[in-house]
């Protein structure tokens, strides 16, 4: 491979990673993959976010619940699934329940904030790890 062709590649890798590095700067850099904590009002919250898009959600009164999650833009998309038995007459039956809430979100650091797309209640949670 001639000189020149080996410049016009290395140029045109340099490029692309600088394309890459620019467009996780615009979205922070950062991801919101690992687990966040917060307590508000008297209550613990953890919210875990796994690289395959699976997570889960626990409070100080109950959980975990099993999520998955996905970001567009500067929202927050989680599909939270729970079983739980419900008694019928005379049988038990699992119910699957399944919740679909949208968050705006904003990283900045070790902080992350969700602002519900509905109520605009915000919570700030920390990274643990």
């Amino acid at each position: 491979m001639s000189a020149k062709k080996m410049m016009k590649r290395f140029t045109c890798l340099l490029m692309l990673a600088m394309i890459v590095s620019l467009a996780g700067y615009a979205r922070g850099g950062e991801s919101i993959v690992g687990k966040w904590e917060t307590t508000q009002m008297g209550m613990h919250a953890v919210y875990t976010f796994a690289e395959d898009g699976t997570g889960t959600y626990a409070t100080s009164i109950g959980g975990p619940i099993a999520l998955t999650w996905k970001t567009e833009g500067n929202l927050l998309k989680m599909t939270y699934t729970q079983e739980a038995p419900h008694k019928l007459v005379g049988s038990t039956t699992t119910v699957t329940m399944r919740t679909i809430p949208e968050f705006e979100y904003e990283l900045m650091g070790s902080k992350l904030t969700l602002t519900d797309t509905v109520d605009k209640l915000s919570a700030t949670f920390n990274r643990v790890k």
